[in-house]
Protein backbone atom coordinates (compact mmCIF):
# COMPACT_ATOMS: atom_id res chain seq x y z
CA UNK A 1 0.00 0.00 0.00
CA UNK A 2 2.65 2.47 1.13
CA UNK A 3 5.57 3.07 3.24
CA UNK A 4 7.44 5.83 4.89
CA UNK A 5 11.52 5.65 5.51
CA UNK A 6 14.03 7.10 7.93
CA UNK A 7 17.85 6.49 6.91
CA UNK A 8 20.51 6.33 9.40
CA UNK A 9 22.89 9.24 8.99
CA UNK A 10 26.27 9.92 9.39
CA UNK A 11 28.00 7.02 10.81
CA UNK A 12 30.41 9.09 13.48
CA UNK A 13 27.30 9.83 15.53
CA UNK A 14 26.56 6.03 15.49
CA UNK A 15 28.30 5.72 18.76
CA UNK A 16 26.73 8.29 20.29
CA UNK A 17 23.00 6.95 20.35
CA UNK A 18 21.36 3.75 19.96
CA UNK A 19 19.91 3.34 16.42
CA UNK A 20 18.18 0.37 17.02
CA UNK A 21 16.66 1.27 19.75
CA UNK A 22 15.44 4.35 18.31
CA UNK A 23 14.45 3.33 14.88
CA UNK A 24 11.97 0.94 16.48
CA UNK A 25 10.52 3.57 18.78
CA UNK A 26 9.75 6.00 16.02
CA UNK A 27 8.71 3.51 13.77
CA UNK A 28 6.21 2.14 16.22
CA UNK A 29 5.18 5.65 17.42
CA UNK A 30 4.97 7.28 13.62
CA UNK A 31 3.21 4.08 12.76
CA UNK A 32 0.72 4.23 15.30
CA UNK A 33 0.12 7.86 14.53
CA UNK A 34 -0.30 7.14 10.67
CA UNK A 35 -2.65 4.32 10.41
CA UNK A 36 -4.79 6.48 12.68
CA UNK A 37 -4.55 8.83 10.21
CA UNK A 38 -4.93 6.57 6.80
CA UNK A 39 -8.05 5.36 8.67
CA UNK A 40 -9.57 8.36 9.44
CA UNK A 41 -9.08 9.23 5.53
CA UNK A 42 -10.17 6.01 4.27
CA UNK A 43 -13.59 6.14 2.29
CA UNK A 44 -16.58 4.58 3.86
CA UNK A 45 -19.66 3.47 1.69
CA UNK A 46 -22.93 3.08 2.84
CA UNK A 47 -22.98 -0.46 2.22
CA UNK A 48 -23.62 -3.34 4.74
CA UNK A 49 -19.97 -3.71 4.56
CA UNK A 50 -18.74 -0.49 5.31
CA UNK A 51 -15.75 0.52 6.68
CA UNK A 52 -13.95 -3.19 5.77
CA UNK A 53 -11.38 -1.22 3.52
CA UNK A 54 -10.57 1.11 6.72
CA UNK A 55 -10.54 -1.44 9.21
CA UNK A 56 -8.09 -4.14 7.50
CA UNK A 57 -5.56 -1.07 7.32
CA UNK A 58 -2.73 -2.11 9.53
CA UNK A 59 1.31 -1.25 9.73
CA UNK A 60 4.64 -3.31 10.00
CA UNK A 61 8.17 -1.51 11.44
CA UNK A 62 11.00 -2.61 9.73
CA UNK A 63 13.87 -1.75 10.92
CA UNK A 64 17.65 -2.79 9.69
CA UNK A 65 21.52 -1.75 10.78
CA UNK A 66 20.94 1.25 8.39
CA UNK A 67 16.92 2.14 8.19
CA UNK A 68 14.03 2.22 9.59
CA UNK A 69 10.55 1.72 7.61
CA UNK A 70 7.05 1.93 8.70
CA UNK A 71 5.18 -0.21 6.15
CA UNK A 72 1.22 0.04 5.53
CA UNK A 73 -0.56 -2.91 4.28
CA UNK A 74 -4.64 -3.57 3.73
CA UNK A 75 -6.27 -7.22 3.64
CA UNK A 76 -8.84 -6.37 1.12
CA UNK A 77 -7.65 -7.44 -2.45
CA UNK A 78 -9.50 -3.96 -3.65
CA UNK A 79 -7.62 -1.37 -1.74
CA UNK A 80 -5.09 -1.31 -4.32
CA UNK A 81 -8.04 -0.21 -7.24
CA UNK A 82 -9.33 2.76 -4.57
CA UNK A 83 -5.94 3.82 -4.24
CA UNK A 84 -4.95 4.18 -7.92
CA UNK A 85 -8.39 3.91 -9.54
CA UNK A 86 -8.92 1.82 -12.36
CA UNK A 87 -9.27 2.77 -16.55
CA UNK A 88 -12.91 1.90 -18.27
CA UNK A 89 -13.36 -1.75 -18.79
CA UNK A 90 -15.53 -4.76 -19.50
CA UNK A 91 -16.58 -6.98 -16.66
CA UNK A 92 -17.43 -10.72 -17.71
CA UNK A 93 -18.50 -13.39 -15.58
CA UNK A 94 -15.98 -15.59 -14.78
CA UNK A 95 -18.08 -18.94 -12.94
CA UNK A 96 -21.37 -18.20 -14.14
CA UNK A 97 -22.98 -17.71 -17.52
CA UNK A 98 -24.44 -14.26 -16.46
CA UNK A 99 -23.85 -11.39 -14.08
CA UNK A 100 -26.44 -10.29 -11.67
CA UNK A 101 -27.36 -7.73 -9.46
CA UNK A 102 -30.31 -5.67 -8.41
CA UNK A 103 -31.66 -2.52 -9.23
CA UNK A 104 -34.76 -1.02 -8.30
CA UNK A 105 -36.13 -3.64 -6.25
CA UNK A 106 -35.93 -6.22 -9.46
CA UNK A 107 -32.78 -8.49 -10.70
CA UNK A 108 -31.04 -7.35 -13.55
CA UNK A 109 -28.79 -10.41 -15.62
CA UNK A 110 -26.57 -9.26 -18.16
CA UNK A 111 -23.46 -11.18 -20.38
CA UNK A 112 -21.08 -8.24 -20.28
CA UNK A 113 -20.90 -4.73 -18.44
CA UNK A 114 -19.12 -1.59 -19.49
CA UNK A 115 -17.56 -0.46 -16.23
CA UNK A 116 -16.40 3.65 -16.65
CA UNK A 117 -13.50 2.99 -14.35
CA UNK A 118 -12.92 5.00 -11.19
CA UNK A 119 -11.56 7.81 -10.00
CA UNK A 120 -8.26 7.39 -8.13
CA UNK A 121 -8.34 8.07 -4.08
CA UNK A 122 -4.70 8.25 -2.87
CA UNK A 123 -6.20 8.88 0.56
CA UNK A 124 -2.90 7.21 2.57
CA UNK A 125 -1.33 10.07 1.06
CA UNK A 126 -3.70 12.86 1.25
CA UNK A 127 -2.79 11.91 5.18
CA UNK A 128 0.65 11.38 5.75
CA UNK A 129 1.12 14.19 3.65
CA UNK A 130 0.05 17.15 6.55
CA UNK A 131 2.49 14.87 9.23
CA UNK A 132 5.42 14.43 7.48
CA UNK A 133 6.69 16.92 9.82
CA UNK A 134 5.39 15.74 13.03
CA UNK A 135 6.75 12.29 11.77
CA UNK A 136 10.29 13.81 11.10
CA UNK A 137 10.10 15.94 14.28
CA UNK A 138 9.49 12.65 16.32
CA UNK A 139 12.68 11.19 14.96
CA UNK A 140 14.87 13.97 15.97
CA UNK A 141 13.49 14.22 19.55
CA UNK A 142 14.23 10.20 19.85
CA UNK A 143 17.63 11.11 18.98
CA UNK A 144 18.22 13.97 20.97
CA UNK A 145 16.92 12.21 24.11
CA UNK A 146 18.58 8.91 23.30
CA UNK A 147 22.60 10.94 23.56
CA UNK A 148 20.83 12.76 26.68
CA UNK A 149 20.90 9.37 28.50
CA UNK A 150 24.24 8.37 27.44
Amino acid sequence: MMSITIEKGDQRFATRWRWETVATKWAVESGELLERAIKAEAPVSKKPTAGTLRDSISFRPKVSATSATVEFTSRVPYARYVIQGTPAHVIVPRNARSLRWQQGGAWVYRQRVNHPGARANPFPEKAMKPLAHVVGRKMRNLVVESMGKL
